[in-house]
């Protein structure tokens, strides 16, 4: 099977757009997820559109940095579903089907939330949904803390909004820094509701060395700073549970791995990908939660675990 595979443009960062999308097409990935960086988000949308489309390259996605305001007022809400009308009109001059959007301030404060704050969230994103709607996109939530941290919280949340263009942006590294399970019965819960896969490496055995202080998933320790295969994320069950669902969507590289060149990543990440996604997909069905992983680097070797989480 040829799988789809594309690449996070806020990894081209030290790149012109162009550039790296070049670049991108050069190595053979087939679609860039564009987010909205700015080193890298051009000022003329129409002039990304024009090279992506002289390159062949799929819009996977528009991710937004615009964060949710489960903890805040409705007046804020409010705000919010206007920019993200805004953010709408531009993933339609890219041709971006999906658009990313933010139930809550993805952990930076540290409470836990009440039930108002996720039936505020659930209200307000089903409104922009129906504003997705009416331009046939989809809305994607990622797993983040804390509204989208586990899969009880993904479900419940999806429940509430009720709307079929929602679904799920799925990051088995942000689940398992969480300390929350994302193998293979985890991921056969979700599959009928992902519509995205962003795979990047993680460990909880190495000290952190991000120093985003916004970003939720870090505050337990561990990091994100890996190429693929040099962390403790077991991917192999993942892509079985996908396999066995039968999704047929995006796996994108988003490796956030730091001082190294971005054509030097963005190679390392390809090849691993497709070497990993070739060895699950061929894999047998339905494996149990004691099976070994197929590592990127050493298909042959069992994959090692963190101290929180588990695949399962």
């Amino acid at each position: 099977m040829s799988h789809r595979i594309g690449l996070a443009t806020k990894l081209l960062r030290d790149l012109p757009f162009r550039a790296g999308a070049e670049l991108a097409a050069r190595i053979g990935y087939r679609g860039l997820e564009v987010f909205a960086v700015p080193e890298h988000f051009p000022g003329d949308v129409r002039d990304y559109r024009r090279v992506l489309d002289d390159l062949g390259l799929a819009v996977i996605d528009f991710c937004t940095y615009d964060v949710g305001l489960a903890e805040s007022g409705d007046a804020e809400w409010e705000a919010a579903v206007e920019r993200f009308a805004r953010s709408l009109e531009i993933a339609n001059e890219l041709g971006a089907p999906m658009v990313r959007a933010w139930a809550d301030r993805l952990g930076r404060y540290r409470i836990t939330p009440r039930e108002d704050h996720i039936r505020r969230a659930a209200h307000y994103l089903g409104r922009m949904a129906d504003r997705a709607a009416e331009c046939s996109a989809t809305v994607l939530l990622e797993t983040h803390p804390e509204l989208t941290r586990s899969v009880e919280a993904k479900l419940r949340l999806l429940r509430l909004i009720d709307r079929a263009n929602v679904k799920i942006n799925y990051d088995p590294a942000n689940a398992y820094l969480c300390g929350e399970p994302y193998g293979y019965a985890a991921t056969s819960r979700l599959a009928p509701h992902v519509a995205n896969v962003q795979i990047k490496e993680a460990s909880t055995s190495l000290p952190t060395r991000e120093q985003d202080d916004h970003d939720g998933t870090l505050r337990g320790g561990g990091t994100f700073d890996l190429l693929l295969g040099a962390g403790d994320m077991c991917f192999a069950p993942v892509v079985a549970a996908l396999r066995d669902a039968g999704y047929a969507g995006w796996y994108v590289a988003e490796c956030h791995r730091t001082g190294l060149p971005s054509e030097r990543i963005a190679s390392h990440e390809y090849d691993a990908l497709a070497r990993l996604l070739t060895t699950a997909w061929a894999g047998r069905r339905s494996p149990a939660p004691s099976s070994g992983c197929a590592r990127t680097s050493a298909p042959s070797s069992p994959c090692r675990r963190g101290r929180r989480g588990s695949p399962e």
